[in-house]
């Protein structure tokens, strides 16, 4: 049993510093994430609630992986080092992905795109242009 806690001991100092780093990543994500929740806010956009539902994710994320590191040292081998690197992008990209999750888009359908042409009286010009996610005249 003591072999078995000493173990885990050992592996833990190999990851804390680890996940260290990556706490501090997704304390720069969420403050980056506040950008465009502020805009939403005062632009009184339902996805609001969702980027404040990211955020506190995150948040709550980077204060658990800090108190869980708080004591470990900061020092990374380089073998630790590529791994940081992997996981950054892969958890800040997810994070970074859950206001799309959360909130979801909301696209018009094909249905309602195509309703706005057959209203239009006049021909179609040869040109088109994307507009709000429908193909327009």
């Amino acid at each position: 049993m003591a072999s078995l806690w000493h173990e885990l001991q050992e592996q833990w100092r190999n990851w804390a510093p680890i996940l260290k780093v990556l706490s501090v990543l997704w304390l720069v994500l969420a403050v980056f994430m506040a950008v465009p929740w502020v805009v939403l806010i005062l632009e009184e956009e339902p996805d609001a609630q969702a980027f404040a539902t990211s955020i506190g994710i995150v948040l709550g994320a980077v204060v658990v992986s800090w108190l869980a590191t708080l004591r470990a040292e900061f020092y990374l081998k380089p073998g630790q080092m590529f791994l940081v690197t992997t996981l950054s992008w892969v958890s800040i990209s997810t994070l970074a992905s859950l206001p799309l999750v959360l909130g979801g888009p909301s696209f018009p359908s094909p249905m309602r795109c195509s309703s706005l042409y057959q209203q239009s009286p006049r021909p179609a010009p040869p040109y088109y242009k994307i507009s709000m996610f429908c193909l327009t005249a």
